[in-house]
């Protein structure tokens, strides 16, 4: 890794220390550093088979235990912007479709664009002066309390919001459209009954499916969004360590990150055939 990202671990390691070429040269033998990289590659996999994922050059720490002390801060970020994703983007997509073609349709389907727009580091800059300068009734740093997790959570889930609600609006309205909802209306239903119970839960199937493929991007601005916000997930720990060259560390994270997204994809397509039992069948 040090071969594509320029800096050397031992030399970020004695920064501002007075220490001699030799010191260096074992520190880096230590590490392993003077071995070619293929070998180091292989010994990186022969560790993986034991679930170890190497030690941290910064603390010397195991790899395993720096994560694992910040990855379920990392879990519930993610899960309450996905919470807040839900939410608003099912609500305003409804919304959107059921005042189609309306200044009500026209308002959300501007506030979604403005969202994904957006950068995710800006968002959190505007709540942070919002609601933790102008009006300081928010944390905006550190973990701990369920308050300091909603400036985070609203930045990341408000973004991928703008995603479900443009993808409910568009599934909705091609559910009312089929005759299965035609004839609830014609039976008399109670309008709101139909919209709900026939058109939003048959209209949210394949919003299932963007939201699990959004877990990546989660993840991925959790990387940011911790920055921001000063919060002790794996994204800050990652963003710590490429700033300290501890490739074991990124190596890890990247690792743990890889295999959430895919877990989470793997779910999601089970909660797919739940939703839609024609997919068992096929």
């Amino acid at each position: 890794m040090e071969v594509l990202i320029p800096g050397d671990p031992v030399e970020m390691m004695t920064l501002g220390r007075s220490v001699d070429v030799q010191t260096k040269t074992a520190l880096r033998h230590e590490l392993g550093l003077d071995q070619p990289v293929p070998i180091r590659y292989l010994h990186y996999l022969e560790g993986l088979t034991r679930f170890d994922l190497g030690t941290s050059v910064r603390t010397r720490q195991p790899v395993t235990r720096e994560i694992a002390a910040r990855y379920p801060n990392t879990l519930k970020l993610a899960a309450g912007s996905l919470v807040v994703a839900i939410v608003f983007g099912v609500l305003t997509g409804v919304l959107s479709a059921t005042y189609k073609d309306t200044i009500v349709d026209f308002a959300v389907s501007v506030l979604a664009t403005l969202a994904l727009s957006m950068p995710s580091f800006w968002l959190g800059l505007l709540l942070i002066f919002q609601f933790g300068v102008r009006w300081p009734i928010l944390p905006v740093m550190g973990a701990g309390s369920l308050a300091s997790l909603v400036l985070p959570s609203l930045t990341l889930g408000l973004i991928l919001a703008a995603a479900i609600s443009r993808m409910v609006r568009s599934s909705l309205l091609d559910v009312l459209r089929l005759d299965y909802v035609r004839t609830a209306h014609a039976k008399g239903l109670n309008a709101a009954r139909v919209l709900w119970r026939h058109g939003v839960v048959n209209a949210l199937i394949p919003v299932i499916t963007v939201t699990g493929l959004q877990m990546g991007f989660l993840l991925g601005g959790a990387f940011v969004v911790e920055v921001v916000f000063a919060y002790p997930g794996i994204g800050q720990l990652a963003v710590k360590s490429i700033q300290y060259r501890d490739f074991p560390v990124v190596q890890g994270v990247t690792l743990i990150v890889a295999f959430t997204t895919v877990a989470v994809n793997v779910l999601v397509d089970v909660l797919y055939a739940l939703a839609n039992p024609q997919i068992r069948f096929s």
